[in-house]
């Protein structure tokens, strides 16, 4: 007997089963034919060639064609019989030219590689160059302004606030890492609040502005930045900069500073600090830029509300653009870095390019400086009180609400005036006001030095004390606080008492003035504005709360 050729391969690769020639049509036909299938433990191609067959179609076995299939009684369409051999044998039916095919399963192609999302901090790693520490010298306010600046692009331009620069006389620019160069206003744009300053240098590293245009509420974003940045160096903490992560809590329609036009504003619920003005806002996942921090919102009650703000990336671009043609030159010269042993008190000018000169009277005065207590919205130099005074006897402020103080050395008279930013002197013979010194947010209360050199003024709407030099009757410095101060008293050991402005009770506080430190002192806390007295001697504090009935005695 002869065999036939595919059995005498064994294990058969693929077998093709043909009936007699078909008429047109004959698949679709063939696929609503009732067929019946009884087979007992026979093999794939023996099943196959029975169906092909009754069925009158080819069918083609691919693989498998020696798996045995147990015993079947089927009775039903074409393809319902085929659909039961492909189950016991696995495999998959397909139509084929005029007939069908029992194939493998095809095998699935390989998914698309998901997206993969750098760590966050493999994107703070790559932000974190581009940031500096910006320190500018208000020569109109004598005050020290501190903000936050970013790289953005290799030409030597940073982005910040325009509140931190605008005005300066000079301008400091110095990256942790050491670098520190002077800086020129290459475009600044007052309504919006933005500027875009010019170095004498390449930048390797710079970060990549996004479309703020796409940020959603919901986004993850951070901002890495310098707040503080000088009231910790002075207090030993070498310059770095800090990154806190935040998520965007609403994208809100506003208007700008000077024009009012509308404009939105990104909301954010990172903390934001004097010195974070200027800061980049950056998307965690791919690190773009897609803000400037500008503001968080604060009160006259609440200073750490948890709200900041931030302006649109999209705004920079036209701006960017404006810096670049600008002709306009970086300062020359390199000043000293920023450390913990040279922080300025003033800044000295850059040094004058070939053949200019700079007038003693454009130089800023060293050592007579202080820094803005909240740069992130700027205390405004009050408008001028004509001259003389409005009755005999009378001296007019601004308003109400600070301390007097009287100076037993000198025949002066120290009022914190509220509503000027500012302390008056007055000559207590003439009655006259000897100057006005702008100190900062919302003065209250007033305090001598043991050595009666110097004047402690309370910023209550910042968070720091001012000292005042007596003699010159400048800001020398200030002394950072952990809350907004409302009165002040010298008391034992020449140590200062503060109390606490605000809507929530606190313990009195007690400041080193030779280290500057805060000590939180135990006992029952004080109601906000709590008024200070001091004993002749200084070996003893009174205190009594507002509107409170017992009074609180410290020795």
């Amino acid at each position: 007997m002869m065999r036939k050729p595919w059995a005498a391969l064994g294990l058969v690769a693929a077998l093709l089963v043909s009936p007699a020639p078909n008429k047109p049509g004959a698949v679709a036909v063939a696929a609503e034919t009732s067929i019946t299938l009884k087979v007992t433990k026979e093999p794939l191609s023996e099943v196959a060639r029975l169906i092909a067959q009754q069925a009158g179609v080819p069918i083609r076995v691919e693989a498998r064609a020696d798996t045995i299939i147990p015993n079947l009684d089927l009775h039903g369409s074409l393809e319902k019989i085929l659909e039961v051999v492909g189950r016991f044998t696995q495999l998959e039916v397909r139509k084929e030219g005029e007939g069908y095919v029992l194939a493998p399963p095809a095998a699935p192609e390989p998914a698309a590689p998901a997206p993969t999302t750098p760590p966050i901090a493999e994107v703070v790693a790559r932000v974190k160059p581009c940031v500096a520490l910006v320190v500018a010298y208000i020569t109109a306010e004598r005050a020290r302004a501190q903000g936050t600046a970013f790289a953005v692009g290799p030409d030597g331009l940073l982005a910040t606030n325009a509140h931190v620069v605008q005005g300066a006389s000079a301008i400091q620019v110095a990256f942790a890492e050491g670098q520190s160069y002077y800086a020129a206003v290459a475009a600044l744009d007052e309504d919006r609040d933005l500027a875009v300053l010019r170095v004498a240098a390449r930048f390797r590293q710079y970060v990549e502005l996004g479309d703020s245009d796409r940020l959603r509420e919901g986004d993850s974003v951070a901002l890495t930045a310098y707040p503080l940045a000088l009231e910790l160096l002075r207090n030993g903490i070498p310059l770095y900069a800090s990154t806190a992560k935040a998520t965007v809590n609403a994208i809100r329609p506003a208007t700008t500073l000077v024009r009012h036009e509308p404009i939105t504003y990104i909301q954010i619920d990172a903390p934001v600090n004097p010195g974070s003005s200027g800061a980049p806002l950056f998307r965690t996942d791919t690190g773009e830029v897609v803000g400037v921090v500008q503001a968080k919102l604060a009160t006259n009650d609440v200073q750490d509300s948890g709200l900041g703000f931030a302006l649109p990336s999209n705004l920079l671009r036209p701006l960017l653009r404006a810096a670049r043609d600008n002709p306009v030159k970086a300062p020359s010269g390199a000043p000293e870095g920023i450390t913990p042993d040279t922080v300025p008190l003033a800044l000295s000018p850059a040094a004058p390019a070939a053949g200019e000169s700079v007038a003693p009277s454009q130089r800023p005065a060293a050592q007579s400086a202080v820094t803005r207590p909240y740069d992130l919205l700027p205390p405004p130099q009050a408008h001028a009180i004509p001259e003389p005074n409005p009755a005999p006897g009378v001296v007019a402020m601004h308003a109400p609400g600070g301390k007097l103080l009287a100076d037993p050395a000198r025949p002066r008279l120290y009022v914190a005036d509220f509503g000027g930013n500012s302390v008056a002197v007055l000559d207590t013979e003439s009655g006259k006001v000897l100057r006005r010194v702008f100190t900062g947010s919302k003065p209250r209360g007033l305090a001598l030095a043991a050595d009666g050199r110097s004047l402690y003024v309370a910023n209550s709407g910042g968070s720091e004390i001012v000292i005042l030099d007596l003699e010159t009757l400048q800001p020398t410095g200030t002394i950072p606080l952990s809350f907004r101060p409302f009165d002040l008293a010298l008391g034992p050991g020449d140590r200062l008492y503060a109390t606490a402005a605000g809507s929530v009770a606190t313990t009195l506080r007690a400041l080193d003035t030779r280290k500057e430190l805060e000590v939180a002192l135990a006992g029952v806390p004080l109601a906000p504005g709590a008024i200070l007295a001091a004993a002749r001697a200084g070996q003893a504090v009174f205190a009594a709360d507002r509107g409170a009935a017992p009074a609180a005695l410290f020795r």
